[in-house]
């Protein structure tokens, strides 16, 4: 009887412990199926966002090489979404080589952090743009400081990754709890690193968007207040000739930035709940969900360029009409 006891024990299964994660197939269904169609947008959506700065001249402006960037960190997150879905599916466990979903994982955590400096990187040229004259804006953004920025939204997230690998090169890949393509939340090193990357990837981006866009309201907030004192017979005459040129630029680049301000709030939102779950106990239930809205910033950013910027709305279009030719002979009046 002891033996039976002991046999019908050694035979139960064990206890998952993505249990709680996904109560039925279905979740896991949904969540691959959302992560599959966040990845074929991506992919299409930020291709088009590089060909349109390329074929455009009037796109290649300092403010859009960190665009660039942005675009490029999301495309090769999508490239390696794929990936994260299979894991989702997989009840028994990654049954494809280690390295494919320890790839995807450095991918996301690369991307991510490559975003929120990219981010950083937009509201500073935005800044600068809007509250410089050209003179001091040329000063101060010259190609060396912008490739020496352009290094840093890269350097950064990477060394990151890489940080926990010198300890343990297994740390990255396919995690048992979660089945997804991130890193090993039971490692001993886990918590420490979800510490590090919050500090070192959120704090200073952060800052340089806040202080960057503060600047900006102030800026216009006080030019507003100037020409409320102006007399109309005055403005009338300011509104003429190169000065109703200068108006309609000022008018041009305010939407732009507040278009850049619109894909920074997006990102935000779509990261900080994942961001405050890596920090705070509990909470393993939606762990799944919110990283899928995290995974989702990775094709919002293009749908929103070919609504709202009308240089990239033109471009996407003749990009789809096979016309690149016509943005090649566009003259660049941008910055």
């Amino acid at each position: 009887m002891d033996n039976l006891t002991t046999l019908t024990v050694l035979d139960e299964p064990t206890q998952r412990p993505d249990a709680i994660v996904y109560p039925s197939y279905a979740y896991r269904v949904v969540y691959a199926t959302l992560i599959f169609m966040i990845s074929a947008i991506g992919i299409v959506g930020n291709t088009f966002v590089i060909l349109a700065v390329i074929f455009y001249k009037k796109l290649r402006t300092k403010t859009n090489v960190f665009v660039v960037n942005l675009s490029g960190a999301d495309l090769f997150n999508c490239l390696n979404l794929p990936w994260m879905g299979f894991a989702i599916l997989s009840e028994d466990g990654w049954k494809l080589p280690e390295w494919i979903c320890s790839v995807a994982a450095i991918a996301l955590l690369v991307s991510i952090g490559s975003g929120l400096y990219s981010l950083g990187g937009i509201a500073l040229c935005r800044c600068a743009l809007v509250t410089m004259n050209p003179t001091e804006y040329q000063t101060f953004l010259t190609r060396r400081r912008l490739g020496f920025l352009v290094a840093i939204v890269w350097a950064v997230p990477i060394s990151l990754t890489l940080l926990p690998l010198t300890i343990d090169l297994t740390f990255m890949g396919f995690n048992d709890k979660y089945d997804m393509c991130i890193w090993s939340t039971s490692h001993w090193f886990s918590m420490t690193f979800n510490v590090i990357v919050s500090i070192c990837c959120f704090p200073l981006p952060l800052s340089v968007i806040v202080v960057s866009y503060a600047k900006i309201w102030r800026h216009v907030r006080q030019h507003a207040r100037r020409m409320a004192r102006v007399s109309a017979p005055t403005v009338s005459r300011i509104v003429e000739g190169n000065g109703a040129r200068k108006t309609a630029v000022n008018r041009r680049q305010m939407a732009v930035t507040i278009n850049m301000l619109i894909v920074i709030c997006i990102f935000l939102f779509c990261i900080t709940p994942y961001s405050m779950l890596t920090v705070l106990p509990g909470g393993e239930a939606i762990v799944p969900a919110f990283g899928v809205v995290l995974l989702s910033n990775s094709c919002i950013n293009p749908l929103i360029y070919g609504i709202r910027h009308p240089d990239f709305k033109l471009a996407f279009k003749k990009i789809l009409r096979c016309k690149t030719q016509e943005l090649g002979s566009e003259r660049s009046r941008g910055r």
